[in-house]
């Protein structure tokens, strides 16, 4: 993969990378079949009197660790539901980025939650398998410290943080050679 340096709307600093290493965006990395990043439903599509008390479960931001994801503060809603939100549906590899508040924080949808769903707060990104590795990707995310720039640069909100698709899209990735990824 050759890929220009990132596009960037802020410009931060990046350090030299490992030689086969490169930078580029995630728009670079993303799932070349289908949308890339995709953000939950909202309004009118997803309310409280959807959610019920077990069903598919509906991932919230406050699912999201700095660990990765977990389910007690997960909601449910009906298969029927589901169904109308087939769109959102998650599968195994995925990654949640958390959108809003606390911004960056990534986590790998496992096969126990292939099929769940995630909310507005939350943008699910789908990377292309032959140039990145979802544990890769996370681990990335969660400690490179141009991503903190980055994101820090990009935050928006009058009362509280938060970065949009196209941003996110524009995000500088360091990505190792495929065979460095999955050693």
């Amino acid at each position: 993969m050759t890929a220009p340096e990132p596009d960037l709307d802020t410009a931060i600093d990046l350090p030299a990378l490992a030689e086969g290493w490169r930078y580029c965006t995630v728009a670079d990395v993303g799932a070349t079949s289908e949308q890339t990043v995709l953000t939950g439903p909202f309004g009118t599509n997803l309310g409280r009197s959807d959610f019920v008390e077990s069903g598919v479960p509906l991932l919230t931001i406050s699912c999201l660790t700095d660990q990765g994801i977990k389910l007690d503060r997960a909601l449910f809603v009906s298969a029927k539901k589901a169904e109308e939100l087939e769109r959102y549906r998650l599968r195994e590899g995925d990654i949640l980025f958390s959108r809003m508040a606390s911004v960056g924080r990534a986590g790998i949808v496992g096969k126990q939650l292939d099929g769940a769903l995630f909310n507005y707060h939350i943008m699910r990104l789908r990377l292309e398998p032959t140039r990145v590795e979802p544990k890769f990707f996370a681990a990335y995310v969660r400690g490179a410290s141009q991503v903190r720039d980055y994101l820090k640069a990009v935050n928006h909100g009058a009362t509280r943080d938060g970065i949009n698709t196209k941003q996110l899209m524009n995000m500088p990735v360091a990505v190792a050679p495929i065979s460095e990824q999955r050693d």
